[in-house]
């Protein structure tokens, strides 16, 4: 508890974090563990680096994987191509080694990685994921396909915004009337419904103009470069800037991926997420 208020106050436990990193009694307590690893990385204490490292060996999977996302934020990048299990695995550890895999393997292993998982039907939605984070805009025509299956429009259009940074309500690319679901939606009881519900509050897009505004403005997004709300992603994180001017009208989902950008920019940039969103090892 006590490190989980830390968290949500974005304060430091200090020699807190050192003790639960260090004792055996606290490396055999699954969550302890993994939440101690994960603040580590965090907060970039370099100076737990050892005691980190320890964790790539636990006994614990997602204390495995705390301790390479934590040295992956300072800045050990080899761990990256490491997570392909985690990606791939549903749970709380996926949402973030999906954010760092695709955030910083080279863009063409990249999407190497994302053909691999569309060989998967059921995977449809980790690889809409995948490219909004990718930010390749030679996989938008891919995504206003995929947007006129009810399934996956939502999911679909934020992905589109986050690579081209229009806002589909400003631009009037939503739709005044929302389709009947139950018609379009195959009738059987599987995953897809409760993805549904993950997606109400995203709006629904219309995927012809989307279309057409996508043909008008192509050529502004060059290929085999990397685009997160429509700025282009350079290795020296000069595009933070523009970042921190449109921050304040960005959705809180883009805000969280706004704070990875910062935390991956530089080994002494902690992670500092929205109060209202954070990824929890419960």
């Amino acid at each position: 508890m006590a490190l989980l208020a830390c968290e949500q106050k974005q304060d430091d436990p200090k020699e807190l974090l050192r003790n639960i990193l260090d004792r055996e009694d606290c490396r055999l307590h699954e969550r302890l563990y993994s939440q101690a690893l994960k603040q580590a990385g965090e907060l970039k204490r370099f100076d737990l680096l050892p005691l980190i490292r320890l964790g790539l060996n636990s006994a614990y999977v997602d204390c495995q994987y705390w301790a390479r996302y934590a040295l992956i934020l300072m800045g050990e990048l080899a761990y990256v191509k490491e997570l392909r299990p985690w990606i791939l695995k549903e749970g709380p550890t996926q949402t973030t080694a999906i954010l760092l895999a695709f955030r910083l393997l080279p863009l063409a292993e990249a999407k190497q990685w994302l053909l691999e998982i569309l060989q998967d039907p059921s995977q449809m939605r980790l690889a809409i994921r995948a490219c909004a984070i990718l930010g390749d805009p030679q996989a938008v025509p891919w995504l206003i396909k995929t947007m006129q299956d009810a399934r996956y429009a939502q999911l679909c259009a934020e992905a589109f915004s986050a690579i081209t940074g229009l806002n589909l309500e400003e631009q009037g690319l939503i739709l005044s009337d929302l389709p009947d679901l139950d018609q379009l939606l195959p009738d059987t009881e599987d995953e897809d419904s409760f993805s549904l519900d993950q997606d109400q509050y995203l709006p629904f897009p219309d995927a012809s103009k989307i279309g057409a505004i996508w043909q008008k403005y192509q050529n502004r997004f060059k290929a085999q470069h990397r685009y997160f709300l429509g700025q282009p992603i350079d290795a020296s994180f000069t595009f933070l800037e523009s970042l921190e001017k449109i921050k304040s009208i960005a959705s809180m989902r883009q805000c969280h991926r706004i704070a990875y950008e910062f935390a991956l920019s530089s080994t002494s940039e902690t992670l500092r997420l929205p109060n209202k969103i954070r990824l929890s090892c419960d």
